[in-house]
């Protein structure tokens, strides 16, 4: 009280213009004031408070017990209702109506994606997850491929928030015992998500991910798409133009390896945005970008390569 009372008549002092006040004198007041004896018990637990944290916090965090991913996918299920509404009641009829395998559906559902049809594409994906999920089969190969495709569908509908969550759940829970080609294309969707949002470290990082499946399992299929990421990632963010070009040259030279025409026809778009401007034939690539794309019905495609020309 009597050091407030001393720091409150100091302030009206100097603010009044009633008299000088030096400044060592307020220099002592302000020391009183932080060394009564009610400041200094406070500072000294803040003190041991602080020293066991220190300690402890490290052993603490070590016997914690991972967040079950179960729960994750719980809690991002509801997130998916929320943001598509409640599930169709026949959801099951619409499976059994299909009298397809779970993999050949979503082949079908990722075939919609690429052909930027991705309302089609949630419906299966998301139909199936239900189904899987009543039965508790979400987490096995067949509903981490679900999700994947269903993340990949939403990114393509501008909901990135929630196909961020599914993407970073699914790559995080093969990275033990996969499947491990859903482990690479999560990395990679992740890295072109990452990518989007304009944070370069976390695109590297997914990226490095990516390779190393592939390489570690002999994934050999994805490197295309792996080079096409990482030619863009130079591109975008570096001033390491070979780099770029060397990626792009290499999704020229496997795309059609693995008959991917997508990724070749992106490579070829790719190649015109870092071509010299001393080029013999500027519209070489943009010629062969368009014809591949119309090749596969990706108008969304085309109309970059039309833009181009």
């Amino acid at each position: 009280m009597e050091a407030t009372a001393s720091s409150e008549a100091l302030k009206a002092v100097g603010f009044n213009g009633l008299g000088f006040v030096n400044m060592r004198l307020r220099l002592m007041v302000r020391f009183y004031e932080n060394h009564t004896l009610p400041t200094l018990l406070r500072q000294a637990k803040l003190a041991v408070w602080l020293t066991l944290a220190f300690f402890f916090a490290p052993q603490s965090r070590f016997f914690a017990q991972p967040k079950p991913l179960d729960k994750d996918f719980n809690a991002l299920w509801e997130s998916v209702e929320m943001l598509l509404g409640q599930p169709d009641a026949s959801a099951g009829r619409f499976l059994l109506s299909k009298k397809m395998q779970g993999d050949s559906l979503l082949a079908q559902a990722e075939a919609y994606i690429v052909s930027f049809k991705n309302d089609s594409a949630v419906l299966i994906s998301r139909q199936m997850l239900h189904v899987l999920k009543r039965q508790n089969q979400h987490a096995p190969p067949l509903g981490l491929k679900a999700q994947l495709v269903l993340a990949r569908a939403l990114e393509h509908n501008d909901a990135d928030s929630i196909s961020l969550r599914l993407l970073l759940h699914v790559q995080e829970a093969c990275q033990k015992e996969g499947p491990w080609d859903t482990y690479v294309k999560s990395s990679l969707a992740l890295a072109l998500l990452y990518e989007n949002m304009g944070r370069p470290s976390q695109c590297l990082e997914y990226l490095n991910y990516a390779k190393s499946g592939i390489d570690r399992h002999d994934l050999q299929a994805y490197y295309p798409q792996y080079a096409m990421r990482a030619c863009s990632y130079y591109r975008v963010f570096t001033s390491n133009a070979d780099s770029a070009v060397y990626y792009a040259r290499e999704v020229l030279r496997t795309a059609p390896i693995y008959d991917l025409t997508l990724e070749e026809a992106w490579g070829h778009l790719l190649m015109d945005m870092l071509r010299s401007k001393k080029a013999p034939d500027p519209l070489q690539h943009l010629k062969m970008a368009a014809t591949l794309f119309i090749k596969i019905e990706d108008y969304t495609g085309l109309s970059y390569a039309f833009g181009g020309i």
